[in-house]
């Protein structure tokens, strides 16, 4: 089991809101599917603008 807030949006509401801690403990199976999908998705983003910038800062002539 994760802490309370272990999520990085989580983290600064836990910290603001005493209720997060509540609302961690009724999240269903869907939502933590939905969740880890999120989570997926960006850091796939992330990746592919990663590999557009060094590409593009490597066909620049230094």
């Amino acid at each position: 089991m994760r802490p309370c807030g272990a999520r990085e949006s989580g983290v600064r509401r836990a910290a603001l809101v005493p209720q997060a801690c509540a609302d961690d403990a009724q999240t269903t199976p869907t939502q933590v599917q939905v969740q880890v999908q999120v989570r997926i998705v960006l850091w796939c983003v992330d990746v592919i603008l990663l590999v557009r910038y060094v590409l593009k800062r490597q066909g620049k002539p230094s």
